[in-house]
């Protein structure tokens, strides 16, 4: 920095330039920043600042080893070849100051250092203890789901994760798991639906039984919707899952008005047509064709 830069930014800033300085230091600025900001080159600002200490505003600049040896009286050196026989490379870097190893193995190269320090070793970790899924622990796990609690919280109940003993139950009890999948079936469906205000019911295996042999006894859909609390189509669908054939309705039979097949014969029998007919009384042709026939 010469004479000429300086005296530029005194007439830019209108401030001596030691003051303009001591004021970006107060401000938090670094050395960095404080050249950016008035147009200096970094480096040769800090070359400026270290030809007059005196004058430096700035905090001073963290210098590890230095720092290091005024701290314990022993040297860089001396505290790396110490260290190297009992610590790995980051505890070294931590003990002398240094916030990561990058740092500190550029200083030890600067001053002609090549050791080699203790390679971490991580703490064995104690062995698993692999717990095994029992037959009990599966049939416990359906009970729980066909008594109307989740798959979750069965899981959870019996203290296993929930494929586990998913898989477990398939291999050791599948007449069991095939309730267990029929009931997790209809839930799911329940699950899915998207009626707002309707709360979603879980049914267990004992009521779908329940459910099925009141029907089978003679009871309606409508009636069965409105004593368990859900819709007809989801009646019909766990009736499905539970085997039970739907009743039809049957053809709709509807009644023949008498007065209205006496006005027909009349306008016939004056000679009117279909049409006109249909238009007079209002019917469509179906309900003429119909209440003609014998």
């Amino acid at each position: 920095m010469t004479s000429a830069a300086i005296r530029k930014v005194e007439q830019r800033w209108q401030l001596p330039f030691w003051t303009l300085v001591a004021n970006l230091a107060e401000q938090g600025l670094s050395r960095a920043d404080s050249a950016r900001a008035i147009g200096f080159n970094p480096h040769s600002f800090r070359y400026h600042l270290a030809a007059h200490p005196e004058l430096d505003p700035f905090p001073p600049v963290a210098h590890p080893p230095r720092d290091y040896a005024a701290d314990t009286g022993e040297t860089f050196r001396e505290a790396c070849i110490r260290m190297s026989a009992t610590h790995t490379v980051t505890q070294a870097a931590r003990e002398t100051g240094y916030a990561d190893s990058s740092c500190f193995k550029r200083a030890m190269r600067a001053r002609g250092l090549d050791l080699q320090f203790q390679k971490h070793t991580a703490k064995p970790r104690p062995p698993r203890v692999r717990l095994l899924i029992t037959r009990e622990h599966a049939e416990q796990f359906a009970e729980l789901r066909l008594g109307g609690m989740s798959h979750d919280g069965a899981a959870a109940r019996v203290g296993f994760s929930g494929c586990a003993l998913r898989d477990n139950l398939k291999r050791t009890r599948p007449d069991l798991w095939a309730r267990v999948k029929r009931l997790g079936a209809i839930n799911s469906r329940e699950n899915r639906r998207k009626l707002k205000g309707t709360p979603h019911i879980w049914f267990s295996d004992q009521q779908i039984e329940q459910l099925c042999a009141s029907y089978e006894a003679g009871a309606t859909i409508d009636a069965l919707g409105a004593e368990y609390g859900i819709s007809p189509s989801a009646v019909k669908y766990r009736l499905n899952a539970g085997g039970v054939r739907i009743r039809g309705k049957g053809p709709v039979r509807r009644g023949r008005n008498a007065v209205l097949v006496e006005q027909i014969m009349k306008l016939r029998g004056e000679g009117w047509s279909i049409e006109q007919t249909c238009g007079n009384l209002g019917i469509s042709p179906t309900t003429y064709y119909r209440h003609l026939k014998a």
